[in-house]
């Protein structure tokens, strides 16, 4: 039997979304190595799940100029109903022109014109210049479709290493390992 440990994930995120009382399932700590060498992390939410691996987004950002000097990422997922963890190492791979403008053109309409208002990351002198930005790009993109900006992208984390942990309040974790050797996975447990 081959071994999937991103179908696993899927089915543990699926359940999540049904069953978790979590308002962002999708949501995950991803951690990345910062420009100066250090360890960089934030919250995000993943836009979705391929056979591949995880996409997830980032612009003109710091969080894209790290991906993009270093493109080696750790996502960590945490869903304390089911009492679940799930973490992830990966590479970053650059997404095609016409795979980003799939993607975008899936978001809701409040993340793209976000996309449009905002220069994430950037030093702004007055938070609400964001606010009025995001009214005046909603007045222009009123009643059209909503182009992806050049500064957008999407990304591909091409997943190494998968550790499932289910917490047993009354006994011990379940600690499930995944590691990529080459092209097949070998799994195995590890002490909590």
């Amino acid at each position: 039997m081959k071994l999937d440990p991103l179908k696993k994930f899927t089915e543990w995120l699926d359940k999540e979304k049904k069953h978790g009382q979590n308002k962002m399932p999708t949501a995950c700590c991803l951690s990345t190595i910062g420009l100066d060498g250090a360890p960089n992390a934030r919250y995000m939410s993943i836009k979705g799940v391929t056979d591949k691996g995880i996409i997830i987004t980032g612009v003109s950002s710091v969080k894209g100029e790290e991906m993009n000097k270093t493109p080696k990422v750790a996502l960590t997922f945490w869903w304390p109903t089911n009492f679940r963890q799930v973490r992830i190492r990966g590479n970053v791979i650059n997404l095609s022109e016409e795979d980003d403008n799939k993607i975008f053109d899936s978001c809701d309409e409040r993340i793209k014109l976000i996309s449009w208002a905002s220069n994430q990351s950037k030093e702004i002198n007055d938070p609400f210049k964001i606010e009025k930005s995001f009214k005046q790009y909603s007045k222009n993109f009123a009643n059209k479709t909503i182009p992806k900006p050049k500064h957008w992208h999407a990304y591909l984390i091409e997943p190494e290493y998968f550790e499932f942990m289910e917490l047993d309040p009354k006994a011990f974790q379940i600690r499930l390992v995944f590691s990529k050797c080459e092209q097949s996975w070998e799994k195995k447990y590890i002490q909590p």
